[in-house]
């Protein structure tokens, strides 16, 4: 003879360790683009008026990966790490058949986005030489690298960006709409590739 099911009762407890487990955890998240297409994708933006949510949005198509939702929308906790890698390309204004490469890397240690990007932490990064120095913001480091081709009357045509960082959620708030923005963003890239088949 069978015995009945007992039914389970409904525990709010579970749900709350839940989203803990969630808050805990570290994501692995990505995203590349190319510099070039992606200044003046922001400068035409800008022109237009566009509120920050329709800058957001309109930027979204020319990332590949998921780390630009969390850096957008700044979801992520401020101790964030970061690899960037970029190679450019340049023509030089005389002669366009003359073309140069660059590739550099960076293992950017823990610091806030801002830092990241505009410089201005005390942390420490290890150059292609081997010695420590500061890190001065993604801006600045991306200038350093085009400097001398441009001084040389070389004019950057392509500059393709890879950045990785493992991150974590500031909250379940922020870890939400990292979810809705992916699905939506998702969506979006759906019907646009389909508008261009059609």
């Amino acid at each position: 003879m069978k015995k009945p099911k007992r039914n389970k009762k409904y525990n709010p407890n579970k749900l709350g360790q839940l989203y803990k487990a969630e808050m805990a955890k570290t994501y692995e998240l990505w995203s590349s683009f190319d510099d070039v297409e992606l200044t003046e994708a922001s400068n035409r933006l800008k022109a237009a008026g566009a509120s920050k949510k329709q800058a957001i949005e309109g930027m979204y198509e020319y990332f590949d990966g998921d780390l630009i939702v969390a850096i957008l929308w700044d979801l992520m906790t401020d101790d964030t790490a970061f690899f960037v890698g970029m190679d450019s390309y340049y023509y030089h204004q005389d002669d366009p058949t003359d073309i140069q490469t660059s590739a550099v890397q960076f293992n950017v240690p823990s610091m806030t986005y801002d830092q990241f990007k505009l410089g201005g932490s005390d942390a420490k990064l290890v150059d292609e030489h081997g010695f420590k120095r500061r890190w001065k913001g993604l801006e600045q480091e991306t200038d350093d690298v085009h400097k001398p081709f441009l001084d040389k009357g070389y004019k950057l045509f392509k500059c393709m960006c890879y950045m990785k960082a493992e991150i974590k959620f500031k909250d379940f708030q922020s870890y939400s709409k990292f979810k809705a923005e992916r699905v939506s963003r998702g969506m979006r890239r759906k019907y646009r590739l389909q508008e261009l088949a059609a």
